[in-house]
């Protein structure tokens, strides 16, 4: 049908509250039922009396990416609810008529690179349609075919980029202030400058740059996913890409579809009319069995539901229904038919028991026979025990046999929460497919549906060889599996993760504009026959249950969330698929909107309205559509102008007359007491405590008088009341601050050796009242954190008096007595060849207090820092290499053994580098390092010397009786080397020398051994930047070497190394081909040469070192050389440099 509805504003909210998009963007759920709207002081210049108030998309079949725009852009148009035409340019052209729509949506990339459909003409219409208000949203990303001329002149003239190749990168999506006041944009309001979103893979943006009109709030890196910018009257909003769309990169609802809709609305001229969603909480709870009777009371389901009623929410209950005994049955029952919640069958017994639906043991649907028997006991189970089955089902492992729709429709099911296709096994290997379904699972390949991608089902159950069935079953499901590790919600006794975790994942739906669940298990409050207790804290207290059912009620109220039955969410999510918002118009001159619905609804349905064109001051409307069938025609008609009804805007007074401020009470339960009146009448006084939720107040006079009985808080309580009159007007929200006042002793006790200050340990003190308790440990102790009713380790701890509470001061011995000193280690990459940005060299030194002065290389940067252990141990230190990169050092001493090294991590989020140290020891007079001695040191080359240097590094090492070492060398590429440091007690040596400029780096952990051919050896990276004005290897290298050392004894009268007839070789270093002299090494350490070319060679017998020139045998050049002798190997090694290449010099005996 066509539904045509004339819509006033001062009709459809009669509250009159307009509500802030900032402060509360999807506050769509509203209470009131009317259908007219006029807009009121909407200047629009220069129009017709009526233009559209929706959007225009313009596609064109004829590009090879038009099927973007189904697979990837229209499921969010239709899930949002955005009333669209189309304009497929392979049939049609772009006219002036499209000025007369709010907004013009590009479709896809490549819409028309070519100008084949989009001429001249028709981009200046799009340019001049702009300019003249109508806003413009466009996701054709290709902006220029030859990154430097841009393919459509209406985008220049709109936002003026200068172009560049595409960028290509998996960084993550972050959200900067860019509005005044450090405020984010209207776009990504719903964000924080906190936030960033990772993605799955590479996720191609345009490669654009933009001027200063043009603003970019959402990145991938430094690069823009979306722009935005005014041009004349009109926005527009220009997407990066959107292949972060799909699974593949990132996928719908993960936390950017909001990105997506309020870009439409910000650009759009107003007003503009949008479907949206609600934003309705439901809670799902699956394999609802009961606690263990061995590990809490049966009486902890009943609490747990009870709780969450009491705090709003509506819980959905998926029964094990065989494992419950009589008091959890009571409590569910009493539950759902007060109308508090909803049950279903999920499954018969307990421990994974028998399945109802489906076979999982079998892999197989249910013979028909026993589908009947499960469904004739499920019934009688329901019918004895009172319980109605709800009209959703959601079967356990979303398992399910073809057969069973028969017996679901016997018991009202309408609605079903599953994410494989019937008949098919989820739980083996490998899983089965997910549910090919709308909105967004239409065209991707299916990946298994056990997969740890978030989803949301709004569409009908295809149910494989049953057509008969199409249509019956509406399937609306929604999971964040990507928040938790447990791809759920998943709360346990730490009160803040849980209510965090909950409200990040009911905000993703509200953001989202899908079905907000809280989704979890029961054996998540306590352990269950199907389960241990996976709550990781054990059973959950009731106290704490409270608390996180508060806190995230707390944490979503400025969504105005409505709190309803999974039933009812489901029927409305329905409803948005089976009715369309069709079209809407805005006359200019009477200032009313018209709306084109067509289908059916079977309840009411919402609609904003946005309003307000400047920077983030934007708002909307609600307003409210009856159910409708085919067969009703409301106002299609009527050649009559609608009626004009006078609303009544007089809003409700109220007043709170018990308690009055600063009042002192000394019951937990106070009844509160208060007035209200109003022109008309008064409907309704909800009051709230503590911000824990509004909670309706009771009256036998129509609210004139009203009461409500409150469980206060011990200490400071805040009451709020307001009045809603039968016109849908609010009130002014009261409040009164009054005080509770109970006492209780408080326990304070100490452990080891220390001292607490004041002196409370059994006093009565006033419950909710704020004390201050200090520890301070004894001469050479630590202060341990306190333990008891609350955990800090702040020695100075502020704490709420509450009944029972006991306080336990830990005091330890100090650690940090035994391990001061200087601590000298490396960190890098584990993989086989490590970064030099990501790896360095650092030096700590420890006071006997646990802090400590550092120093890292990281790279090229030089970074200080100063902190503190705590007495585990522990530290983490925030460093910032770059404006843009924070690097998290994270340090841990062995404070139980008391060894001498210290461990921990380097990191930035994209890499982590191990580290390790030692601590310097400190030799006592009179004795000295076994290390001490003198020492040579040999680095190999390369084989490859066109890459890397193929000659051998070499160096001296001094190692004094302190176990100070020296190293004074040189690298085969000409680099010197040098390093002054003290080896490990056991001999560790962690060489490190920054090479280039900080450009490079040689590091690695060297060991002192007393081996047949070494006495020191070690693997060491050895690592060069790219450096263009470098002679030597200009494109760097990364390169591992085996380095290999010698103790060095200079000779008396015995030959410095053990030859007599040898052989010196030159290889590499531009030579044409190798170089090989024959030579006598004389007993008074003289080289002798035995071949025709020229060679000298000299040693340094103080230090093992020698030097040299050989006379290249192909051009008649001397080249020098340069090495080390090791004495062990009784052979010597060096290099020397060609042109560009560096060359290998080896002294070896005659084999």
């Amino acid at each position: 049908m066509n539904l045509k509805i004339a819509i006033r504003q001062n009709i459809v909210l009669l509250s009159r509250r307009l509500m802030s998009m900032k402060d509360a963007l999807a506050r769509f759920a509203r209470p009131l039922v009317t259908v007219l709207l006029t807009i009121l002081a909407m200047p629009v210049a220069s129009r017709a009396d009526v233009v559209s108030a929706d959007a225009l998309v313009i596609v064109n079949s004829d590009s090879t990416r038009y099927l973007d725009f189904r697979n990837n852009i229209q499921p969010y148009l239709d899930n949002f609810g955005v009333p669209y035409s189309v304009l497929d340019l392979k049939t049609n052209t772009v006219t002036t008529d499209i000025t007369q729509h709010a907004l013009i949506i590009i479709g896809h990339r490549e819409i028309d690179p070519n100008h084949n459909r989009i001429d001249t003409s028709a981009q200046n219409i799009l340019s001049l349609s702009v300019s003249n208000g109508t806003g413009l949203v466009n996701f054709d990303c290709a902006l220029s075919s030859n990154g430097v001329s841009p393919n459509y002149t209406f985008v220049q003239d709109i936002f003026g980029f200068t172009y560049s190749s595409d960028t290509v990168s998996s960084e993550t999506i972050t959200f900067p202030a860019t509005e005044p006041g450090s405020q984010l944009h209207y776009v990504t309001t719903l964000h924080s400058t906190a936030d960033s979103i990772s993605i799955r893979s590479n996720l191609v943006l345009a490669g654009v740059t933009f001027p200063t009109n043009v603003t970019a709030p959402a990145l991938r890196g430094a690069d823009p996913l979306l722009m935005v910018t005014a041009h004349g009257q009109g926005r527009a909003v220009q997407w990066g890409g959107y292949d972060w769309m799909t699974m593949a990169v990132k996928g719908p609802v993960a936390g950017l579809d909001d990105l997506v809709w309020r870009s439409l609305v910000w650009a759009a001229r107003k007003p503009f009319v949008m479907r949206g969603m609600p934003n309705h909480v439901v809670m799902r709870v699956d394999d609802v069995a009961g606690p263990k009777a061995e590990t809490s009371s049966s009486a902890a389901l009943t609490n747990w539901v009870r709780v969450a009623t009491e705090t709003g929410f509506k819980p959905h209950l998926e029964l094990f229904f065989n494992c419950l005994d009589p008091g959890e049955i009571r409590g569910i029952r009493s539950a759902v038919t007060n109308g508090q919640a909803t049950a279903s069958i999920h499954s018969q017994g307990c421990g994974g028991g028998s399945f109802f639906y489906f076979d999982h043991a079998g892999k197989q649907g249910w013979p028909d026979d026993v589908m009947a028997q499960n469904f004739e006991i499920g019934t009688q189970w329901l019918q004895d025990n009172g319980i109605p089955h709800a009209k959703t089902m959601c079967p356990h492992y979303s398992e399910v046999g073809t057969n069973i729709f028969a017996g679901l429709k016997a018991l009202g099911v309408e609605f079903t929460s599953i994410e494989i296709v019937p008949g098919q096994v989820e739980y083996t290997t490998p899983g089965a497919p997910w549910l090919v379904a709308g909105p967004y699972r239409l065209y991707e390949t299916p990946l298994e549906g056990q997969s740890i991608y978030p989803f949301f089902y709004a569409d009908f159950l295809p149910i494989p060889n049953h057509p008969e069935l199409d249509g019956q079953f509406f399937n609306c499901y929604t999971e964040i599996r990507d928040d938790s590790p447990c791809a759920e919600w998943c709360p346990n006794n730490n009160v803040a993760n849980s209510v965090a975790m909950g409200v990040r994942q009911l905000k993703r739906g509200f953001d989202s504009m899908a079905m907000a669940t809280l989704y979890t298990h029961d054996y998540y409050f306590y352990p269950t026959d199907d389960q241990d207790s996976m709550a990781g804290t054990g059973p959950i207290t009731v106290n704490n249950w409270r608390s996180i059912l508060q806190g995230i009620t707390n944490g979503i109220a400025n969504y105005n969330p409505q709190y309803v039955t999974i039933d009812y969410a489901c029927q409305y999510v329905r409803a948005t698929r089976t009715a369309q918002l069709t079209n809407a118009t805005y006359n200019t001159t009477t200032r009313e909107i018209q709306l084109g619905l067509g289908g059916h609804s079977d309840l009411q349905l919402q609609v904003q309205v946005f309003v307000g064109e400047g920077g983030n001051a934007i708002s909307n409307y609600s307003v409210f559509v009856a159910a409708f069938t085919n067969n009703i025609s409301i106002g299609s008609s009527s050649n009559q102008p609608p009626p004009v009804i006078v609303p009544d805007t007089t809003k409700p007074t109220l007043a709170i007359t018990s308690p009055i401020a600063k009042q002192r009470w000394s019951n937990e339960v106070f009844s509160v007491m208060g007035t209200s009146k109003d022109n008309v009448s008064v409907t309704n006084v909800a009051c709230q405590l503590n911000g824990s939720g509004w909670v309706p107040t009771q009256t036998l006079n129509g609210w004139t008088n009203w009461t409500a009985d409150m469980l206060l808080s011990p200490g400071s309580n805040f009451l709020q009341a307001f009045a809603t009159d039968s016109s849908g007007n609010n009130s002014t929200t009261n409040s009164v601050s009054f005080v509770c006042v109970l006492t209780a002793p408080l326990t304070v006790l100490t452990n080891g050796s220390g001292t607490v200050s004041p002196s409370l340990n059994g006093q009565l003190l006033e419950i909710g009242k704020t004390y201050t308790l200090t520890a301070k440990p004894a001469v050479r102790n630590l202060f341990a954190g306190w333990s008891g009713s609350v955990s800090s380790f702040n020695p100075v701890l502020n704490f709420l008096m509450q009944s029972n509470l006991t306080l336990q001061a830990n005091f330890i011995t100090n650690p940090f007595v035994g391990l001061k000193g200087k601590f000298y280690g490396l960190f890098s990459e584990t993989n086989d060849v490590r970064n030099h940005d990501r790896s360095g060299n650092f030096t700590l030194t420890l006071a006997e207090a646990g802090t400590y002065s550092a120093s890292l290389q990281l790279g090229s940067k030089k970074l200080p820092a100063k902190g503190a252990f705590d007495w585990l141990g522990q530290s983490v230190l925030k460093l910032k290499p770059s404006l843009t990169e924070t690097v998290t050092v994270a340090l841990q001493l062995d404070v139980t053994n008391l060894n001498a090294w210290i461990t921990g991590t380097v990191s930035n989020g994209a890499w982590t580098s191990p580290l390790l140290g030692y601590r310097a020891p400190v030799y006592p007079a009179g004795s000295a390092s076994p290390l001490a001695g003198k020492y040579t040191l040999v680095i190999p080359g390369s084989d490859d010397a066109a890459a890397s240097p193929g000659g051998d590094g070499y160096g001296t090492v001094t190692a004094s009786k302190s176990g100070l070492l020296k190293l004074a060398g040189k690298l085969a590429d000409g680099t010197t080397l040098s390093q002054s440091i003290p080896a490990s007690e056991d001999g560790w040596w962690p060489l490190y020398s920054s090479l280039y400029s900080s450009k490079g780096s040689l590091h690695g952990w060297m060991m002192f051994t007393n081996k047949d051919e070494s006495d020191i050896s070690g693997e060491l990276s050895w690592i060069k930047s790219t450096l263009a004005t470098s002679r030597y290897y200009p494109l760097g290298f990364t390169n591992e070497h085996e380095a290999v050392g010698s103790l060095y004894i200079s000779p008396t009268t015995n030959r410095v190394v053990g030859i007599t007839n040898g052989t010196v070789e030159f290889l590499h270093g531009n030579l044409i081909q190798p170089i090989t002299n024959s030579v006598l090494l004389t007993t008074n350490n003289k080289i002798t040469n035995l071949s025709s070319n020229k060679l000298t060679m000299t040693f340094t017998l103080t230090s093992g070192l020698f030097k040299g020139s050989v006379t290249d045998t192909n051009t008649g050049k001397a080249i020098p050389f340069t090495g080390v002798l090791l004495q062990k190997l009784d052979s010597g090694y060096g290099c020397f440099l060609g042109t560009n290449q560096g060359g290998q010099m080896r002294f070896a005996p005659v084999p």
